[in-house]
C-alpha cells in the first residue's frame, strides 16, 4: 500500500497492489516502479520514433527498419543527457520537439520585429 499527497492536493491518494510474488514490499514497489518505467519507454518509441511501424512484408526490411528508429531514439537520448540543460533532459521526445519546433518562429519574429 502506498500513500502520496501532491502539493496542490487536499486529500491523500492510497495505491494498493495485489500480487503472490514473495518478495519485501520494497522489492514489490521497485519492481512495478521499472515496469511503469519501461511502459514509458515504450510508449514514447512509438509515439515519438514509430516503432510501430510495419512498411513492407519482409521481415529483414522490417528489422532493419526497426534498427534504424532504435539508433535514433538512443541517439536523441545520448544528445539529452549529456548535451542539453537539466530542465531538458526531464522531456520525452515529443515535448522537446515541440519546443525545439518553437525557437526558429521565435528567432525570425525577433529579426522581422
Amino acid at each position: 500500500m502506498g500513500l502520496s499527497k501532491a502539493y496542490d492536493q487536499l486529500t491523500h491518494m492510497y495505491t494498493f497492489i495485489v500480487t503472490k510474488m514473495d518478495m519485501d514490499s520494497y522489492q514489490i514497489i521497485q519492481f512495478y516502479c521499472g515496469r511503469g518505467r519501461m511502459e514509458n519507454f515504450i510508449k514514447e518509441g512509438k509515439s515519438g520514433f514509430d516503432f510501430a511501424a510495419v512498411s513492407n512484408h519482409s521481415k529483414v526490411v522490417n528489422a532493419n527498419r526497426m534498427r534504424l528508429h532504435m539508433l535514433a531514439y538512443n541517439l536523441f537520448n545520448w544528445f539529452r543527457r549529456l548535451a542539453v540543460q537539466l530542465e531538458w533532459q526531464l522531456l520525452t521526445y515529443l515535448d522537446s520537439s515541440k519546443s525545439l519546433n518553437r525557437i526558429p518562429g521565435r528567432k525570425s519574429a525577433h529579426f522581422c520585429g
